[in-house]
């Protein structure tokens, strides 16, 4: 105490430990303890896996993410067609789901929008349209969005990058 008063300049300092230390409480925000609710099929139990890694051989997953592009619309004979594209931030997947008129599940279309955080449990294949990876969701429900972590550094950082003549040509 003595040392860092005399370093600082200061008439004295006094240290006081901090231990040991309480679990940080969770910020009490207008969806706190919500529960998520079931939009199609059943209650999701299992964990998420990154979109990044899906592939055709995937078969049954379960994908959570934001909502973006939405495409949902009707179509002949009064049924409709669910289609949006949902990301992590390590890959996209595009979710399509056809809707009889008579299903309960088609009052769906108008329930998703931009922006939603999803957990999505279904098939992945190929699109029979235009040949891209499809999730053919079996069940979905509403998620909360991962806590973003923040940047409380004292001073700002900045991250260098270049190429030469010896890189590969990755851009």
């Amino acid at each position: 105490e003595q040392h860092l008063a005399a370093e600082s300049g200061l008439k004295t300092v006094e240290i006081v430990p901090d231990y040991p230390r309480e679990a940080p409480k969770k910020a009490a925000g207008k969806d706190a303890g919500k529960a998520a609710e079931v939009l199609l099929g059943k209650r999701i139990k299992g964990e998420s896996m990154p979109i990044g890694n899906l592939t055709v051989e995937s078969g049954n997953v379960t994908v959570s993410g934001r909502v973006f592009k939405t495409d949902s619309r009707e179509v002949k004979n009064n049924n409709a067609v669910l289609s949006f594209c949902i990301t992590d931030n390590t890959g996209s997947v595009h979710v399509s789901q056809f809707l009889r008129s008579d299903s309960p599940d088609k009052g769906l279309v108008d329930k998703i929008g931009d922006g939603m955080y999803l957990t999505v449990s279904g098939t992945v294949g190929l699109s029979r349209y235009d040949g891209d990876l499809n999730l053919e969701p079996r069940h979905i429900q509403t998620a909360q969005p991962p806590e973003i972590r923040k940047d409380t550094a004292p001073e700002k950082r900045v991250e260098l990058h270049l190429h030469t003549s010896f890189s590969t040509l990755d851009a």
